[in-house]
C-alpha cells in the first residue's frame, strides 16, 4: 500500500519554469492545492479529478446548516457581547500600528 499525490504541473510550470529548477523546489514554490488532481492514501483514492471520494460534501454542508441554525446560547451571546464592548479598544490599541493607507500584501488580507 502507499501514499500518492498526482500533480498537474501545468500550472506550476507555465509561463516559465527553468529547467534547472528541481521538481521540489517548483512544488513548494509554485504549487498550489488545485494543481492536486488525485491522491492516494494507503492504496486507496481519496481525491479524483479533484473531487474528495469519502466525503459527500452536500450532506456536510447540511449537517453544518442543521447544527449552526439554532438561536446562540447564552455563554455565546455573552461572548458575542463582550467582543462588541472589547473592539473598539483593540482598533484603537492597534491603530498605530500600520499606517493609515497601508495596502494589503495579499488577498487574503484585504477588506474588499
Amino acid at each position: 500500500r502507499a501514499d500518492l499525490a498526482l500533480v498537474d504541473m501545468r500550472n506550476i510550470e507555465e509561463p516559465y519554469l527553468d529547467p534547472r529548477v528541481s521538481v521540489v523546489d517548483a512544488l513548494v514554490h509554485r504549487g498550489r492545492g488545485i494543481d492536486v488532481d488525485t491522491v492516494l492514501v494507503d492504496g486507496e483514492v481519496v481525491l479524483r479529478d479533484r473531487q474528495l471520494t469519502r466525503v459527500d460534501k452536500q450532506a456536510l454542508f447540511g449537517e453544518i446548516r442543521d447544527a449552526l441554525d439554532r438561536p446562540l446560547s447564552p455563554q455565546e451571546e455573552e461572548r458575542r457581547e463582550l467582543a462588541r464592548l472589547v473592539e473598539p479598544h483593540l482598533r484603537q490599541f492597534y491603530s498605530a500600528t500600520m499606517p493609515p493607507d497601508a495596502a494589503a500584501f495579499t488577498a487574503y488580507n484585504a477588506r474588499s
